[in-house]
C-alpha cells in the first residue's frame, strides 16, 4: 500500500495510506535507536500533553527493556501522573526488576477505579501468583457491579477492564466462573466489550 510520511517526531513516523489512513510508525522498534533517560526527564516538564503522549505511544512499542529504557522506565514511574503509569503498565512485563514491576502495578490498580486493561493484561503476562489477591479483589468488586445493575450503568471502560481481570484470573488461577463470565460479557450490546470478551474467550 502506497503511503507518504506526514509528520514525523524525534520517536516517531507517521504515514497517510492512499486510502486516507494516518499509520504510525515508532522509532522504537529499532533495536539499535536510543533514547536517553535524562534528554526524556529534562524535556518532560515542558512537553505539550500530546508531545508526552506520543512519545508513550511510541515508546510502548519497545520489544526489549535496555539499560536506557529502565531508567526512563523509572523516570515515569516516579512522576505523580496515574495515566501515564497506566500507559506504561504493559511494558511491565519486560521489566528488568519483576519484584518493582509487580509492586508497581498492584499500586496502580489498587489506587485507580477504571482504565485497568493494561495493568490486567501485564499481569497476565508476568503470571505471577502474587497478584491473584488483589486482583480477586477487583474482580469481585466487578462482580458486584454487573450483577446489581444493567451494564450500560457500569460503562465500556469498567466492562472491558472487566473482562481483562476475568483473562488475568484465567492465566494466574485458573476457574471456570472467569469463562462463565466471558461468555455473558461477549452477549452484551456493547460492541466494543462483546469483541473484547470473545477475543479473550478464544484467542
Amino acid at each position: 500500500m502506497d503511503s507518504k510520511l506526514v509528520r514525523e517526531t524525534a520517536w516517531a513516523k507517521v504515514y497517510q495510506t492512499s486510502s486516507g489512513a494516518m499509520l504510525t510508525e515508532s522509532k522504537f522498534l529499532d533495536d539499535q535507536f536510543t533514547v536517553r533517560a535524562d534528554e526524556i526527564a529534562g524535556k518532560w516538564p515542558t512537553m505539550t500533553n500530546n508531545g508526552q503522549l506520543d512519545f508513550l505511544i511510541a515508546f510502548l512499542a519497545r520489544p526489549r527493556i535496555h539499560a536506557e529504557d529502565k531508567k526512563i522506565l523509572d523516570f515515569l514511574m516516579e512522576l505523580d501522573d496515574r495515566k501515564v503509569w497506566i500507559m506504561i503498565a504493559p511494558l511491565m512485563a519486560k521489566y528488568p526488576n519483576r519484584d518493582q514491576a509487580l509492586t508497581f502495578l498492584l499500586k496502580i490498580i489498587k489506587t485507580n477505579t477504571e482504565g485497568l486493561a493494561n495493568c490486567y493484561h501485564a499481569l497476565e503476562l508476568m503470571n505471577d501468583p502474587r497478584a491473584v489477591p488483589s486482583v480477586r479483589m477487583k474482580y469481585e468488586s466487578y462482580r458486584a457491579r454487573f450483577l446489581s445493575s444493567d451494564e450500560t450503568q457500569m460503562g465500556t471502560i469498567a466492562l472491558v477492564d472487566y473482562a481483562y481481570c476475568c483473562s488475568a484470573l484465567r492465566k494466574l488461577e485458573p476457574r471456570s466462573e472467569y469463562d462463565d463470565v466471558l461468555r455473558a460479557l461477549k452477549s452484551v450490546p456493547d460492541e466494543r466489550v462483546a469483541n473484547q470478551a470473545n477475543r479473550i474467550l478464544h484467542g
